[in-house]
């Protein structure tokens, strides 16, 4: 229990942060950790179970957090403000076609996407590369 205890304070630091994505990979770091140290299925279960809930509260705690999931699941509803970067990641996802365009015809990451270095870098490889690549 004491790695269940230390993680829960590292966790509890984070997510007194503005971001709840590290504390999201710390929890599934956590429940890997212990499923690999050969923790009961039922423990597992149970601190799924209490992770649930405490992901919710913390989405409508904040509502940038809200705002944020709401334009990921419908990005054209507000497509020039919140959704504006996910569109432009699909736009680039799919212009790659199936072979790609290659690494010096890069239209995405040089127009349409203004910071391809962060959550979208999978939209630029796809564009590069293309479909098949990315399949393989």
């Amino acid at each position: 229990m004491v790695p269940l205890g230390i993680t829960s304070i590292t966790i509890l630091l984070i997510l007194l942060e503005p971001g709840i994505l590290n504390g999201r990979n710390y929890c599934h770091n956590l429940l890997l950790m212990l499923c690999i140290a050969g923790s009961q299925i039922k423990h597992l279960l149970f601190l799924i179970a209490a992770f649930i809930p405490v992901g919710v509260l913390l989405i409508f705690y904040k509502g940038y957090r809200l705002t944020r999931l709401t334009a990921f699941l419908d990005p054209w509803k507000d497509a020039d403000n919140t959704g504006f970067q996910i569109i432009q990641s699909l736009l680039s996802f799919g212009s790659g076609g199936t072979f790609g365009r290659g690494n010096r015809r890069r239209h995405a990451k040089i127009i349409l996407l203004p910071e391809p270095h962060t959550d979208f870098i999978l939209s630029i490889i796809a564009e590069e590369s293309g479909f098949i690549e990315w399949l393989l």
